[in-house]
């Protein structure tokens, strides 16, 4: 999905998808303040979606200096580090520190598994969520940050309630049936 699909889906529920479309299709200006608003607003809605909804995550083969991993060193901006292995895939114990990772190991590379922020997108930047997140799961969540910030509350939180309640529908845990009870025994 693209930065461009989710701003102008968002601009058509807040009905200002004429100017916005002027500006990002043919380059006229006055489009130009709502459209990096909603670019703005689609970052704040991605980094939201990986804290707390749909985590991003990434493996990645490190070299190990002394025993640390330094947290530079990596490809995205790490959020939470959830295994690291040896090239066999057996887990190794580790700690975090505030800018790197001690391994206790005799390894020179290990695998780290983490999930990850996702980083700031332009106009015509791909998203990060390619295939679990739906254009309107994302551009309900741009058109209440959108409002927010242009202090139409009612409106914020009417678009809110709808990204809200589609991240439920779309990542509800897919658990087996329930059978009832037999209330004659």
């Amino acid at each position: 999905m693209k930065v461009k699909e989710v701003v102008l889906a968002a601009a058509k529920l807040l009905e200002i998808d004429e100017e916005v479309s002027a500006y990002v299709n043919e380059g006229a200006g006055r489009g130009k303040e709502d459209a990096e608003k909603l670019v703005s607003c689609f970052n704040l809605i991605e980094n939201d979606l990986a804290l707390n909804y749909v985590s991003l995550f990434e493996k990645t083969l490190f070299s190990v200096e002394d025993g640390k991993i330094f947290y530079e060193n990596f490809p995205q901006n790490p959020l939470r580090v959830i295994s690291v292995t040896d090239k066999k895939g057996e887990r190794l114990p580790f700690q975090l520190f505030p800018t790197e990772i001690h391994v206790d190991t005799g390894e020179q590379e290990v695998w780290v598994n983490y999930a990850y922020l996702p980083e700031e997108k332009g106009l015509l930047s791909d998203s990060d969520y390619q295939a679990c997140v739906s254009v309107a799961l994302m551009a309900y969540g741009v058109a209440a940050e959108y409002c927010a910030t242009r202090g139409l509350y009612t409106e914020a939180a009417f678009w809110g309630n709808k990204y809200k309640e589609s991240i439920a529908k779309s990542h509800a845990l897919k658990r087996g049936g329930r059978m009832q009870s037999r209330k004659w025994v």
